[in-house]
């Protein structure tokens, strides 16, 4: 092998082992339900029969940010979010139901483990991806300072505020416990999730008429989630390095002098 065939591959070489690691962890998904298995009959029946598909990106290197309780939302969760920054555990939110679009920039993930102190009655494993925060349990109107990015769509008397998308197991929520502990795990579940749009009303968006927060929910049964494939880094590299040495001899090959 020449000089340069051996430079050529150690720099390959370099370039995969730098870029590969950096490149890992954002995972692009797409996602559909099944129609809404609970809500207020308003709602429900301006969505029945409906069901939601979009995409996002999830990002499971989201440092954690804090407990949920102490940073002023529904408590019993370990959120993973950065401040100030769009490096966030959900990403590129955008999805439709009925024809109707909505999308969120950046989005939190939340984890609750069945094994980190909660109570008996609640021994659930929770996976929460969530577009906007959380209230707490009670909760009626969110603070003026929560930042909402959310692109939502107005339906009959009510506008989408907020989008989740959770999987749950344990006694209320399943048969099983499928968290080892209350980090963000490498991939989402397999199993079926659900999804969640929060409303306000259109013509109280303050909710000046103090109504739970909550009571404006519909629910969509069937979640599931598929990753996309995207080509590995290496991949992108071995065919530009290979389209490189494509040209290189095709400049050798028309350089040579005709034979006579």
């Amino acid at each position: 092998m020449s000089l340069r065939k051996i430079a050529s591959a150690s720099l390959c070489t370099a370039l995969l082992s730098c870029l590969t690691p950096a490149m890992a962890a954002p995972v692009s998904y797409t996602f559909s339900t099944g129609a809404p298995i609970s809500g207020p009959a308003e709602l429900t029946g301006l969505l029945s029969g409906l069901s939601v598909s979009g995409v996002f990106t999830y990002n499971s290197a989201t440092p954690f940010l804090g407990l949920s309780g102490d940073l002023g939302f529904e408590p019993g969760y370990s959120t993973y979010a950065t401040n100030g920054t769009l490096t966030q555990a959900v990403l590129g939110l955008a999805g439709s139901v009925g024809g109707h679009q909505f999308s969120d920039i950046a989005g939190t993930a939340s984890i609750r483990n069945a094994n980190t102190g909660t109570p008996s009655a609640t021994l659930l494993d929770i996976i929460s991806l969530t577009s906007d925060p959380t209230l707490k349990a009670g909760a009626n109107t969110p603070p003026s300072d929560y930042a909402r990015q959310l692109q939502g769509f107005t339906l009959g008397n009510y506008t989408l505020n907020n989008v989740r998308l959770y999987w749950i197991g344990g006694i209320t929520g399943g048969a099983f416990n499928f968290l080892g502990d209350s980090s963000l795990p490498a991939d989402l579940p397999t199993f079926q999730g659900r999804l969640a749009f929060d409303f306000v009303r259109t013509d109280d968006p303050t909710n000046t008429a103090n109504v739970p927060y909550y009571s404006n929910t519909v629910t969509f049964g069937g979640l599931s989630v598929q990753a996309v494939a995207v080509p590995e880094i290496d991949t992108y590299l071995m065919v530009l390095v290979g389209l490189g040495m494509v040209g290189i001899a095709t400049r050798r090959r028309q350089s040579r002098p005709l034979a006579d």
